[in-house]
């Protein structure tokens, strides 16, 4: 029998795990031929359905993520049509709680619909199915399976609970023949569940369970030999136990050094000796995630999020602080008794301690968690479709929630990007209420929440703002001469061109021999600023956008004493 694995993701970068973690559980199923039709939610429709069903399937499977469900129920449906006599079975975060019954119930093309974890719930349905279709009783075998929901004639039929694997971490499913080592990156585990009791997070509250460090290190080796060199760690919480967490950042720094990883961590759980461990990273392997969510006290206690915010910012100020790797920060906005002040005050606070990017959404109502049941009594109305987002709630109009979008955008455009952020950073300590002016100007000359303007305009809108702060218009010139925008004009009215650099300049970065250069097409910009003059360096043959070095020299009133 086939069994065609419908791989539907967000983005040509991501690759589910899911696939390979069910084929390694089924592997012993001799009954069953596997095959994969993988594609992103951009491509049509039809002609993905059109490759299933020529794919001649006895059995579609599909993992139901809040970004791909729309577009994967519109492709299985398709399929149904062209070969009623297939089977659908689908699983993933969108069968969580409630849902895999209301799945069966509005859709009558899905079969079969499974609560949990894969690995322990497929092979189960594989053997009901196989002996079904050898003529054999498949009732008890399916009534058997955990957590699955299939239907017996006109009948839906709820087992109850959900597939719980005790296995998940013997098998790397990087040894599965459907592991995808083409992409930018991989996913891996080193632990699943996660103790802590968020209730908008459909993890919280699972029983944790830590993968051997033995076998962590066995599967780095397997994705390094297969060329691997940027991993993104699923686990909820990274550093939820100190010595665990100081053994894999050793691990990560002496055997895979050239390995970059993503990993999310929490704020509050730097022991000294994890603190210790992160400052002695090697500079650009690591990325960190840390979710902050809100840091009004009455919100947290509401979802779930116990940790003292002020020790949630006090370990990010930390984080912030360490220079050989960057920090992303998650807001939330729309939590229950959260308003507008809140949510402007939270993002100023995490910009203060010098967080990298800051993404702020909106909170998201997910199937199958505690916030979904506790929304009405929490006052959320939030859209019963993905995304799920909160639409208004007691202390936020949708226009205050509509607002949020377009601070959320000014964030990504401006303070997340590399170049502007020093210029955002200095106007945020510098002024007051530069969040909500800076929002008023964008909002006045058109932001949107569609195409971004190019970064040479985001400079110009950001000067024509800043011009009355010395400051920021400082560090714009700046960027804006690294950059490799024309000299002369916005922020760099006085840049001149120059023959060479001064011996007491500082190097800022780039290469210092640079600055004795005859080497025909490179140019020397100078930059005299109220503080300092700066010298950028360019060969367009070199780096067509961009100075190849820099340098700066303090004036004598800013020099230390």
């Amino acid at each position: 029998m086939r069994l065609i694995w419908l791989s539907l993701n967000a983005s040509y970068s991501h690759s589910s795990l899911a696939l390979p973690l069910a084929h390694n559980a089924c592997q012993d199923l001799t009954d069953w031929e596997w095959d994969v039709v993988a594609a992103t939610i951009g491509e049509d429709p039809a002609e993905i359905a059109v490759q299933l069903h020529y794919s001649a399937p006895d059995l579609v499977c599909a993992t139901l993520y809040l970004f791909t469900l729309e577009r994967s129920l519109d492709i299985l449906q398709r399929l149904k049509i062209t070969r009623p006599e297939c089977l659908i079975a689908v699983g993933g975060p969108e069968c969580l709680g409630d849902e895999a019954v209301q799945l069966l119930t509005r859709y009558p093309f899905i079969d079969f619909a499974q609560r949990g974890e894969a690995e322990a719930g497929l092979p189960p349905l594989l053997n009901a199915i196989a002996a079904k279709r050898a003529g054999q009783p498949s009732t008890d075998l399916l009534a058997a399976v955990p957590g699955l929901v299939w239907r017996q004639g006109t009948q839906v039929i709820d087992n109850g609970g959900a597939a719980f694997f005790e296995d998940w971490a013997l098998t790397p499913p990087c040894q599965s023949p459907f592991f995808d080592t083409t992409k930018p990156f991989v996913q891996l585990e080193t632990s699943r569940g996660c103790p802590f009791q968020c209730t908008y997070c459909t993890s919280g509250n699972t029983p944790l369970r830590l993968k051997p460090l033995d076998a962590v290190a066995t599967e780095l080796r397997l994705l390094h030999d297969a060329g691997i060199r940027d991993i993104r760690l699923l686990d909820r919480t990274f550093n939820i136990d100190p010595k665990r967490t100081v053994d894999l950042l050793r691990l990560f720094k002496d055997d895979f050094p050239d390995i970059h990883f993503h990993l999310e961590i929490h704020p509050c759980l730097l022991p000294p000796v994890v603190r210790a461990e992160l400052q002695a990273a090697r500079p650009g392997q690591l990325h960190l995630e840390a979710g902050i969510q809100t840091l009004n006290n009455s919100s947290r206690a509401r979802i779930g999020r116990q940790q003292n915010p002020e020790h949630d910012l006090a370990g990010l100020a930390f984080l912030g602080a360490c220079d050989n790797f960057e920090t992303h920060v998650d807001l939330l906005a729309g939590c229950p008794e959260q308003s507008w002040d809140d949510i402007i005050s939270d993002v100023g606070r995490v910009i203060s301690v010098n967080s990298a990017e800051v993404q702020l959404e909106i909170l998201k109502v997910l199937p199958g968690t505690p916030l979904r049941q506790d929304a009405p009594r929490l006052g959320l109305r939030y859209h019963p479709y993905p995304p799920y987002d909160v639409l208004q709630t007691d202390t936020l109009s949708p226009q205050d929630l509509l607002c949020v979008r377009f601070l959320s955008r000014l964030l990504d455009l401006y303070h997340n990007h590399p170049d502007l952020r020093p210029a955002f950073r200095q106007a945020s300590r510098e002024q007051e209420h530069f969040l909500l002016n800076f929002l008023d100007f964008l909002l006045a000359r058109g932001l949107t929440l569609g195409a971004a303007p190019g970064l040479r305009r985001r400079f110009e809108l950001f000067w024509e703002f800043a011009a009355p702060l010395p400051a920021v218009a400082a560090e714009l010139a700046c960027a804006w001469m690294i950059c490799a925008f024309p000299p002369g004009l916005g922020p760099t009215a006085n840049a001149v061109l120059d023959r060479g650099i001064p011996e007491e300049a500082q190097l800022c970065f780039g290469n210092d021999d640079e600055r004795r250069s005859e080497r025909h097409g490179v140019k020397f910009w100078r930059l005299d600023l109220s503080d300092r003059q700066a010298w950028f360096a360019y060969d367009r043959a070199i780096a067509p956008n961009r100075a190849i070095a820099a340098w700066q020299r303090l004036t004598t009133e800013n020099k230390s004493p």
